[in-house]
């Protein structure tokens, strides 16, 4: 799955491992584990990885530039030292959403929005059943191509159901697509 679109995550909290260093930080390993954990959260699905090129030094407003990988696409995800209490660090994450460029690798073209394909599968949830999904999360836009496909995320109470979205007949930006709801909740 591709990540398309802007991303803000709020606080986080993660405890400070002890250093022999002046300023204390948060590890390495531990901030890419807690980033890990939020975007999965956040985006409904777990990223390939996340990496983190050093620490988060405990100084309010520090920031440190990391990647997750998506569908080998690269995406810079950018964490930034909100609040600092004696061995807590509290972070704010952000993420335009825009793929790393790679050289000589294109990755845009037309697509169906997020917001449009929430709209289809609550749309379509509900002729089924009668009534409204409590929440329908689509954390990726849909290319315009034949078979493009996208995995939706349907909330019903504390059941989350997987939702196929599948483009299955194109005409210039015009797109017909299936929409199934798996059967059995995740």
């Amino acid at each position: 799955m591709r990540f398309r679109g802007a991303l803000a995550i709020g606080l986080s909290v993660v405890a400070v491992g002890a250093c022999s260093s002046p300023t204390p930080e948060v590890s390495r390993e531990s901030l890419e584990h807690q980033l890990f954990d939020k975007l999965t959260a956040a985006l409904g699905y777990k990223p390939q990885s996340v990496t983190c090129p050093g620490g988060l030094t405990a100084v309010k407003g520090t920031k440190q530039t990391c990647t997750m990988k998506n569908d080998g696409v690269d995406y810079h995800v950018v964490v930034t030292a909100s609040e600092v209490k004696g061995d807590k660090v509290s972070f704010d994450v952000s993420m335009s959403g825009e793929p790393v460029q790679e050289p000589g690798k294109p990755i845009d073209g037309p697509m169906i929005g997020k917001a449009e394909l929430v709209d289809a599968v609550t749309e379509f949830a509900q002729s089924q059943d009668g009534k409204a999904p409590d929440r329908v999360v689509c954390p990726e836009d849909l290319p315009v191509k034949l078979d493009a496909s996208v995995t939706c995320y349907l909330h019903e109470g504390r059941d989350v159901f997987d939702v196929s979205v599948r483009a299955t007949k194109v005409e210039g930006v015009d797109v017909e697509f299936e929409i199934g709801i798996s059967a059995k909740p995740r």
